[in-house]
């Protein structure tokens, strides 16, 4: 998602209080002033620099906070034109009474011109100037649904075929297979490709001008057929009720009506006219005019003489007529106000509904939202006008659900609990929170939707929205997976009970709840200084931020011993509370060769020793008894070695002046074993702070002798004084007959 950085949060106005959390906001009525500070409020700052005025970028900004990949991008229309301004274009727009029409059904009399009661194009009435206004001011229609009429065609989106069903699934066109053998679907996505026209709006389009069932005359191939039968018949009104309006008996060439079947017009180009006759006709006559840029590739003829030529043909008559010039959205195609070509504002408009704009923009909206794709990137065209009103209201104040703005159709409320305590309704709630990266972020509250809330997400500075709640009640906690420290935007986004398919309980998909302001600061600064031998360096981490230790792969390393009385092994990792030193302890235990010969009574044993230099002796000292253990592995003959605890004897001082400690251990009592051999091999045990363990072995070993064997050296020894019973002592056991 490429505009993270324009993501930002609406903060409010008055402060508050809260527990726990550093936490500190206010609160700001919203209206059409802008609500917004820090990253949103440079947002909406700099939809204004780019020309949006204030009322338009506050929406916007709202908006933006829904789906950030969207792209807004303002069409000034004073630019186009010095005339162009607001007053100018609804006076071009409403003096000729048939360029805006609005249907004549009850449901729209509010719309309608205050004494002009002519019927129109088989069942349309002249709209009121305030009505056009209502349409024609971009302002009303700033929200998720309406402002898809500003959708810009002329950069088509990612589409897929099957995307394509699902626009025409329920219609005529679902599955039908053309003359060239192909879907709409799949000819929609040809041309789409081929001419540059976003195939998701030729789709709509589709519908839009063929609706559901695709009974039209003019796709049928017998539209010839038809216009004879209401001028030989002189048939003034349809079975549904529309005028037709058939010429005066002996003014229409029979075979000449005739041979406008087999022709077919999807698109409705040129179709207009006073009564269905003349629609039909000036259909029939521009499909069989055709596309010459065609000609050739089918087969000298420009004619629409199939549907799937009448599909390129119109698509391309858009993409030259409206997209390629300045009319490259639904709007644009319906109010031409762009300035820079002035030979066609005002008349070059693809269709008379007043609302058309806004009626074809929602099926291009559920598109979208039924598939998905609401936070794919879209770029949007809007138009900005010089002199307008502060507002220009809903002739039918919102009771035609119909031509209403999608916002008008329900309610929503915010009510936040944690971290802040706030509330709104019909717009989220926005504020700011502090915290140091080691706290935990908890979010409470509830969101309601008039037709229920199916679920909540939330978003990270406009990354990935993740699903938080199955419903509008939010629960939501953020401990130790904080974004890092700087400012950040967490969004949340409720999903409406939305069902695309009921016409009357249409809305937005998704609305607004909340837009926090999360700025993560880094906790305190601690030290850990790492000391070997006469090295030693330091490093800075954050409180509670995690440290690992250097690697050293030398057997005699024993560990990074901690000034907190820790010991952790080679490449270990700590969580940072506090200034710490760690010092690398290498350890060198060694045996000493020979044995000594306790003897108690007739009971004798052997006594092996291994030595540990005392600096080393003391440093392990120095930590707790859990941290170590001097052990030495016993073996007398055949048996299984057994591994006892060692003793720490005296110091002792070698002929060089070194100082060690020696370690001691005794084999169990020997008896009748006193010419087995017996042996000891010492190693130091380690337990570090992670669980994990290490032995390091006494270099030399392991040490052998037996009994006979040390009292015969004992005996030897002409320097060692005896007494009269120990000598006897020796003399036995090296007999072996003690």
């Amino acid at each position: 998602m490429s505009k993270k950085a324009g993501i930002a949060v609406l903060i409010l106005t008055c402060a508050l209080l809260a527990a726990g959390l550093s936490v500190s906001f206010a609160v700001r009525i919203c209206g059409k002033e802008q609500p917004f500070t820090g990253k949103a409020a440079e947002y909406c700052d700099s939809l204004m620099q780019a020309g949006f005025p204030e009322d338009y970028a506050v929406s916007l900004t709202r908006l933006h906070l829904l789906h950030p990949e969207w792209e807004f991008v303002p069409l000034v229309i004073l630019e186009t034109d010095s005339d162009y301004t607001w007053s100018y274009v609804i006076d071009r727009e409403t003096e000729h009474p048939e360029t805006n029409l609005i249907p004549a059904g009850s449901s729209y009399a509010a719309y309608r011109h205050p004494t002009n009661n002519t019927l129109y194009d088989a069942g349309y009435h002249q709209p009121s100037r305030e009505a056009v206004e209502y349409f024609m001011d971009p302002r009303n229609f700033l929200n998720e649904a309406d402002i898809f009429q500003f959708y810009d065609l002329s950069r088509p989106g990612e589409c897929s075929e099957q995307a394509l069903y699902a626009v025409l699934e329920g219609t005529f066109m679902a599955n039908t297979v053309l003359e060239n053998g192909k879907t709409y679907a799949r000819n929609l996505m040809d041309i789409g490709e081929e001419l540059g026209v976003d195939p998701v709006y030729l789709a709509v389009k589709l519908r839009q001008e063929q609706g559901t069932a695709g009974t039209s005359p003019i796709i049928s191939g017998q539209c010839g057929s038809t216009l004879l039968r209401f001028y030989e018949e002189q048939t003034q009104t349809t079975a549904s009720g529309q005028t037709v309006s058939p010429p005066a008996p002996g003014s229409e060439d029979a075979g000449a009506l005739l041979e406008l079947n087999g022709l077919y017009n999807p698109f409705n180009v040129g179709a207009s006219g006073n009564g269905v006759y003349s629609i039909y006709k000036n259909a029939m006559l521009r499909a069989r005019e055709g596309s010459e840029s065609f000609a050739a590739e089918w087969g000298g003829s420009a004619a629409w003489d199939t549907v799937w030529k009448g599909l390129y043909g119109g698509a391309e008559f858009i993409r030259d007529r409206y997209i390629n010039q300045y009319q490259s959205t639904i709007y644009l195609q319906k109010f031409n106000v762009d300035g820079r070509v002035p030979d066609r504002n005002f008349w070059s408009q693809y269709m008379q509904n007043v609302a058309g704009a806004l009626t074809e923009g929602r099926t291009l909206y559920q598109f979208f939202a039924t598939n998905d794709m609401l936070d794919a990137p879209c770029r949007f065209l809007i138009p900005v006008y010089a002199g307008m009103e502060e507002e220009s209201p809903d002739p039918a104040n919102g009771q035609c659900t119909y031509l209403a703005q999608a916002t008008r159709r329900y309610e929503t409320s915010a009510a936040l609990s944690q971290p802040l305590t706030l509330r709104a309704t019909n717009d989220g709630v926005y504020g700011e929170v502090t915290l140091t990266g080691a706290e935990s972020l908890t979010l409470a509250g509830k969101f309601t939707h008039s037709y229920g809330v199916r679920g909540l997400e939330y978003s990270w500075d406009g990354e990935e929205w993740r699903s938080c709640a199955q419903d509008g009640d939010l629960l939501l906690s953020f401990s130790g997976n904080l974004p890092g420290y700087g400012e950040h935007i967490l969004l949340i986004r409720g999903e409406a009970a939305y069902d695309g398919t009921d016409s009357s309980r249409k809305s937005c998909r998704y609305f607004l709840c909340a837009a926090l302001n999360v700025t993560v600061v880094p906790p305190p600064s601690v030290e850990l200084t790492l000391q070997s031998g006469n090295a030693v360096s330091r490093r800075m981490y954050y409180e509670g931020s995690e440290a690992v230790l250097p690697v050293c792969e030398d057997p005699q390393f024993a560990g990074w011993v901690g000034s907190d009385g820790s010991l952790l092994p080679s490449g270990g990792s700590l969580t940072m509370t506090a200034d710490v030193r760690y010092t690398a302890l290498f350890l060198h235990p060694r045996h000493l060769e020979g044995a000594a010969l306790p003897l108690t009574g007739n009971a004798a044993h052997l006594r092996f020793y291994a030595v540990l230099p005392e600096a080393e002796y003391r440093t392990l000292a120095s930590l707790p008894s859990s941290v170590y253990r001097f052990c030495a592995g016993l073996r007398c003959g055949d048996e299984t070695p057994a591994v006892t605890e060692a003793a720490v004897g005296l110091p002792l001082t070698d002929s060089a002046g070194g100082s060690w400690r020696q370690l001691t251990a005794n084999t169990p009592e020997l008896g009748g074993r006193l010419s087995a051999e017996c042996s000891a091999a010492f190693a130091v045990e380690l337990y570090y702070a992670d669980g994990s363990s290490k032995r390091i072995p006494a270099e030399g070993g392991p040490v052998v002798r037996s009994a006979t064997e040390v009292a015969a050296a004992a005996l030897a020894d002409r320097t060692a004084a005896y007494s009269p019973a120990a000598l006897e002592a020796l003399r036995r056991i090296a007999d072996q007959t003690i």
